[in-house]
């Protein structure tokens, strides 16, 4: 069973008319997420009826829109309402999505179900974050807080998706690529793209095995 989080970034940028859809339109980066994360709701449900879902959004600060659920139509109601935030945030403080996962977890604990999944228990904790600035470096935990708490929790699984302008001496597209990085364990995947939507379908179909299966070789980190 796999308790699914979904942390949706909504500033300005994801706001920008990023792809293009197979009949030549475009679509906004964050209209693009939510329809293949209902998709993903889907599918995974399909899989097993066991999986749980949450919703956060993230602006300056990450906060929750849905606790974790096993209904998949709640979780594609609380997808759907998802509002974009016509706002450019200078900042962006990610240690704070790690806090209300830890604290929402805690919230839940019974004996058998510890606050973050631990070797014995029958749950992986999987983390999909979509990250969609391309000029402010989001503020995360240090890299050996993260190996830290890899090494605790064999369960727990972060994937990153990162949708970006171009990168240029004008952004920050490379240092962000980098701290994004730093939050990933040895399982983790990457999925990043500028415009093609067909290469974000490609990338949050892979998402959907269970990570305990992946490969922990680098050279199956990105998704192409």
């Amino acid at each position: 069973m796999e308790k699914l989080l979904f942390a949706v970034d909504i500033g300005q940028e994801s706001g920008c008319e990023l792809l293009k859809t197979p009949d030549g339109g475009l679509v906004t980066r964050l209209e693009c997420t939510k329809r293949l994360l209902k998709r993903f709701v889907h599918l995974k449900h399909a899989l097993s009826k066991a999986h749980e879902f949450g919703v956060c959004t993230i602006t300056d600060s990450a906060s929750w829109s849905l606790h974790f659920t096993p209904e998949p139509d709640v979780a594609i109601a609380a997808i759907d309402n998802i509002q974009f935030c016509d706002r450019l945030f200078p900042s962006c403080d990610l240690r704070s999505l790690f806090d209300l996962m830890q604290v929402s977890l805690i919230a839940m604990v019974t004996p058998c179900k510890p606050e973050l999944p631990h070797p014995d228990s029958n749950y992986a904790l999987r983390v999909i974050l979509v990250y969609a600035q391309s000029n402010t470096v989001p503020q995360c935990p240090a890299p050996a807080e993260m190996a830290e708490l890899f090494a605790r929790h064999s369960k727990l699984f972060i994937d990153t998706v990162y949708l970006h302008d171009t990168a240029a001496d004008s952004n920050m597209v490379g240092a962000i690529f980098d701290i994004l990085g730093s939050v990933e364990g040895p399982l983790s995947r990457h999925v990043e793209l500028s415009r093609q939507i067909q290469r974000y379908e490609i990338g949050m179909m892979e998402l959907l095995a269970n990570p305990l299966h992946r490969a922990p070789n680098s050279q199956h980190r990105w998704i192409a």
